[in-house]
């Protein structure tokens, strides 16, 4: 079994042969834009991002890259937010 991720919406895998990480093109260049906005994070923050990074509050956040299910913010706090779909209240 090969163990998979993402990374700004780019798939990657661990080549056991090599021992890192790469993306699923084979390459392991670790320059690349997100797949959604095709630009890249600014000091490790996601280009959409930029305004949250100066929030005293904010641990991490992460846009999703395209896709809503993978994106969340984590407070300092322990607290997470995601995307959960559309729920009616």
């Amino acid at each position: 079994m090969t163990a998979k991720m993402s990374i700004r919406g780019n798939e990657v895998y661990y080549d056991t042969k090599d021992k890192k990480w790469k993306w699923s093109d084979g390459s392991d260049d670790l320059a690349k834009p997100c797949v959604k906005c095709k630009e890249y994070p600014v000091d490790d923050v996601d280009h959409c991002l930029q305004g949250l990074k100066d929030c005293e509050m904010i641990h991490s956040a992460c846009c999703g890259h395209g896709n809503d299910v993978e994106g969340y913010i984590l407070l300092k706090d322990g607290r997470l937010f995601k995307y959960i779909g559309n729920v009616k209240v």
